[in-house]
């Protein structure tokens, strides 16, 4: 318990300002937390930037289940709705089947680049060509999600290598040193996922019947379930 000798009438001058104030305009005095922005007097560096990477799954099943189409058009939804009050935000796209397809942003359209062995997984291009400001490149982005509604229509990979993509996405966010990141990923199929001859995640394929009363936890400390 706080005592204070202090009078309520102590809180209604500012003596910083001197000038009189209302107590109740005051939110350390009338909440039980508050937070404090620091300016940039008190920081070493700019804050980093949020970062937002998106994974989709393009196998052949979800495709067939209208998964990437829906996908894509709830990124074409949402795309405005993204927190970028500096105008420094981040925003990267990868997709998925059989092999890791990555996109550069940074010309006046985008390319598609493949990177198919796993043994050693690699980032084909700089993160700066993979993770583009929102803002700068943001005529490229909407070109790739309006080509990605069609893009794969006629693909007809039946397996999904989610795990060389998560590893492949957690390289791309950390290259930059970027703490600020969402890693969203779409998928419609739990496979074995495999980061290398070592290791691999615990998620094996269950049939339907099953998946709702058995799940397999994360071997790796990188992915977390809450």
């Amino acid at each position: 318990m706080l005592i204070t000798l202090l009078v309520p009438q102590y809180f209604d001058f500012d003596y910083n300002k001197q000038q009189q104030v209302d107590r109740w305009s005051r939110p350390e005095l009338n909440y039980g937390c508050v937070e404090y922005l620091a300016p940039t007097e008190y920081m070493v560096r700019a804050p980093q930037p949020p970062v937002f990477l998106f994974v989709i799954d393009v196998s052949a099943s979800a495709v067939q289940s209208g998964a990437v189409l829906a996908s894509i058009e709830g990124i074409i939804a949402s795309i405005d709705s993204l927190p970028n009050e500096t105008e420094r935000t981040k925003i990267g796209f990868i997709t998925v089947d059989q092999a890791v397809h990555f996109y550069t942003l940074i010309n006046d359209e985008p390319t598609m680049l493949t990177v198919s062995d796993f043994e050693d997984m690699y980032l084909p291009r700089p993160a700066s060509d993979l993770l583009v400001n929102l803002l700068e490149a943001r005529v490229v982005v909407d070109d790739l999600l309006e080509r990605m509604k069609t893009m794969y229509v006629n693909g007809a990979s039946p397996t999904c290598a989610l795990g060389p993509a998560l590893q492949a996405a957690f390289k791309l966010v950390v290259s930059e040193g970027e703490k600020n990141e969402g890693l969203m990923i779409w998928t419609s199929v739990f496979s074995e996922m495999h980061f290398n001859n070592d290791t691999h995640l615990c998620f094996l394929s269950l049939p339907l019947a099953e998946r709702s009363c058995a799940c397999s936890p994360p071997c790796l400390p990188e992915v977390k379930v809450h």
